[in-house]
């Protein structure tokens, strides 16, 4: 019984493991042709400068450099300024990603865990019994969640009605079954 159960657990693994590098393949493809992901890169930049170099992320030094990899000068008045924005906490959930040299696969990686986070939020939001069965994995996503993906739906989802991408617990904690 427990032989069956491991090998029921390995191959969930492996097709986890295989469907995250599958998405992360698809991903680095699109980046590839796709330009885009300042955002991500700001912060990707930032991280990798103060631990590889130890300047800090808010320095002009390191604003210099994001906005040559952007713009390939410094930015003129009027363009975006590019800079670090976030607490330097924010450094810790950005240094995996800094680990990675290459920003197209650093892009592709952190689109995938966005990806799965968000889907990992909407099957929250429909199963909310997955507390009982699962408390490390959800308490693990809540932890990490609200810093990786918005938490205020744009404005023409609320125009809508949709709550979009709101406070993670929210979502689930409003459903009837909550209520014990």
């Amino acid at each position: 019984m427990q032989n069956i159960n491991q090998r029921r657990w390995l191959t969930y693994a492996a097709v986890i493991l295989l469907s995250l590098a599958a998405l992360i393949f698809a991903n680095y493809q699109f980046a590839k042709t796709s330009p885009g992901g300042t955002d991500f890169l700001v912060h990707w930049e930032g991280t990798r400068n103060f631990f590889t170099t130890g300047t800090s992320p808010y320095s002009d030094d390191t604003a210099l450099k994001i906005q040559t990899m952007v713009y390939g000068r410094a930015a003129e008045a009027g363009e975006h300024e590019l800079r670090v924005a976030y607490p330097l906490y924010s450094l810790f959930f950005f240094a995996p990603f800094a680990l990675i040299k290459d920003f197209t696969l650093a892009r592709a990686v952190w689109m995938a865990i966005l990806e799965n986070l968000s889907g990992a939020d909407r099957h929250f939001e429909l199963s909310p019994d997955l507390l009982e069965a699962q408390p490390a994995f959800v308490c693990a996503s809540g932890v990490v969640y609200p810093f990786l993906v918005p938490r205020h739906p744009p404005a023409d989802q609320r125009q809508r009605g949709d709550r979009g991408h709101s406070a993670f617990a929210g979502q689930s904690f409003d459903d009837p079954r909550w209520q014990r």
